[in-house]
């Protein structure tokens, strides 16, 4: 019986990730593409440039790190790579939570929520990767954040160029 409850709850749980509907795209270009392929490194790179992120390679290396490389349960739940929590007080996309973190319909709507944070907290302005790279200080709890960071911004940038030429 407990066997039978348990497959009944995956398939459940599987069902509602599957037909989840992605939520209205923010900007403009073709979304279709990235809403219905599966997750990459580089479709994530693409999806950051499509969606004029500030500096997509730093953005990309945080990715990197919080999610360890695309595998935490985070990301695999909840489509969150960047272990951002529920915003209250901006415009979000995500859904609810996962983890005590947001939870995502897609990865695509996590990068969607990335744009906004950064709307919201940059106010507009267009900042060089030093001063992007300052402010994400007050913004990380781990004094060694920007390390580990910038440990990926070779990477991040390779990723960067081969995906976007």
């Amino acid at each position: 019986m407990a066997k039978i409850t348990s497959l009944i709850l995956v398939a459940l749980f599987g069902a509602t990730l599957t037909f989840a509907k992605p939520l209205p795209h923010f900007g403009t270009g073709n979304r279709d593409a990235f809403i219905n392929s599966t997750f990459t490194p580089a479709l994530f790179m693409q999806a950051l440039v499509a969606d004029s992120i500030q500096h997509p390679e730093i953005v990309f290396s945080q990715a990197l790190v919080e999610s360890g490389y695309f595998k935490s349960k985070l990301f695999r739940l909840g489509h969150n790579c960047m272990g951002m929590h529920r915003a209250e007080k901006r415009q979000t996309t995500a859904i609810g939570l996962c983890l005590k973190h947001a939870r995502y319909r897609t990865w695509v709507d996590q990068v969607r929520d990335i744009k906004l944070w950064q709307d919201y907290f940059l106010k507009g302005k267009q900042l060089t990767q030093a001063q992007y790279l300052n402010k994400l200080r007050k913004y990380a709890a781990d004094p060694n954040y920007l390390v580990k960071v910038r440990k990926h911004l070779a990477e991040s940038t390779a990723v960067l160029r081969e995906g976007c030429l």
